[in-house]
């Protein structure tokens, strides 16, 4: 998606949206700027109304309450993902690979260690890089409301430091058919600290880029799976 510089200057709220921010978060500044210049009827001084909405629209992640674009009064971010991953393998060997650690060692972006410390829970160390943040995570993941080889759901926490953490959960769904097995995943999150000062947008587009790299391994590696 593109804007024209023309559009920039004539129409604020376009440039806001284009960014990425929140319709209120503007709408606080047009307020803040028009209450501020009332009484002022100048075309030329209008004019200079509307660039000075522009600086403080490309400052706006970082002025609201210090806090950027998506974050809450506690400092953190809400994340909501949602998509299908067709496995061409059978359900209960898809179901063994997603509890089985080694295969989610080897297809985990960054994952360094992965063990089992009980039959439903797993910790994990995995290197991460969002955007200019890159840190070492280290969390636990609890295996809820396990329906074999159907569903569960999956609880987990992590932190890198001063980095940040996140916490979660994660419904995964496994459904077969004549071609194999479709899995849904519905992740309901929330990231905060360091890397949360980097904004929603880009917080959520690496979570997909590292999902997609995920099932993109794990898909492999099912498939290279011996049958028994």
């Amino acid at each position: 998606m593109g804007i024209e510089s023309a559009n920039i200057v004539q129409r604020p709220s376009e440039y806001a949206e284009y960014l990425g921010f929140m319709p209120q978060q503007y709408a606080y500044w047009r307020t803040r700027t028009e209450k501020n210049l009332r009484g002022h009827s100048s075309k030329n001084f209008l004019l200079r109304a509307k660039l000075f909405q522009l600086i403080q629209i490309g400052r706006l992640a970082f002025k609201v309450k210090n806090r950027p674009f998506g974050i809450s009064r506690k400092g953190k971010i809400p994340m909501e993902m949602n998509n299908q991953q067709h496995i061409a393998a059978p359900r209960d060997r898809v179901w063994a690979a997603l509890n089985d650690p080694d295969v989610l060692r080897n297809c985990i972006p960054g994952c360094e260690t992965l063990e089992r410390l009980a039959d439903d829970e797993l910790a994990a160390t995995v290197v991460l890089k969002v955007g200019p943040v890159k840190a070492s995570f280290r969390g636990k993941v609890r295996f809820e409301n396990v329906v074999a080889p159907a569903s569960m759901t999956l609880v987990g926490e992590g932190s890198g430091g001063i980095a940040g953490h996140a916490r979660g959960s994660a419904n995964v769904a496994l459904n077969e058919d004549a071609a194999g097995t479709m899995l849904t995943y519905v992740v309901d999150a929330q990231v905060g600290g360091k890397i949360a000062q980097l904004g929603a947008r880009l917080i959520q587009s690496t979570s997909q880029k590292l999902a997609g790299e995920f099932f993109n391994k794990f898909e492999k590696q099912v498939a290279a799976t011996p049958v028994e």
